[in-house]
C-alpha cells in the first residue's frame, strides 16, 4: 500500500509533518517515521431543536432517536432570495401539520 502524506499530517517516532496549500510536505524536516496518522477534525451531533415547536430531539453518538426533517436549501436566481441559504429542522408532529396544511398533498412513498 503506497504511503499517502495528506494536510495535517504526523508520524511517531517524535515526527510532524504538516503540508502547504500544494500538498508538498516538509518531509525532510521530520526524518523516516515508522507510522503515520491523518489528524482529522470531525464534528457530531449532540442536539437538535425543532425550529417550529423547539422541542429537543433526543441525538445519541451523533444519530437523531426520533424522526427529524432537515431542510438545507439554496435558494437560486429566479427567487428574492438568491444567494441565502436557509436550513431548519422539524420535529416528525411539526412535520406531520406542516403536510397537512398543504392544498396538494405531498408524494410520499414506501
Amino acid at each position: 500500500m503506497p504511503v499517502r502524506y495528506n494536510v495535517g499530517v504526523a508520524k511517531t517516532k517524535n515526527c510532524l509533518l504538516s503540508s502547504d496549500d500544494f500538498g508538498r510536505t516538509d518531509r525532510d524536516a521530520g526524518g523516516d517515521c515508522m507510522r503515520q496518522y491523518q489528524l482529522k477534525e470531525t464534528k457530531e451531533i449532540n442536539k437538535i431543536v425543532c425550529n417550529q415547536c423547539g422541542k429537543e430531539i433526543r441525538v445519541v453518538d451523533g444519530t437523531p432517536r426520533e424522526g427529524v426533517f432537515s431542510v438545507d436549501y439554496a435558494w437560486g436566481y429566479f427567487s428574492d432570495k438568491d444567494g441565502e441559504k436557509h436550513s431548519f429542522d422539524l420535529c416528525e408532529s411539526c412535520y406531520d401539520k406542516l403536510l397537512s396544511s398543504f392544498q396538494l398533498p405531498a408524494d410520499i412513498e414506501e
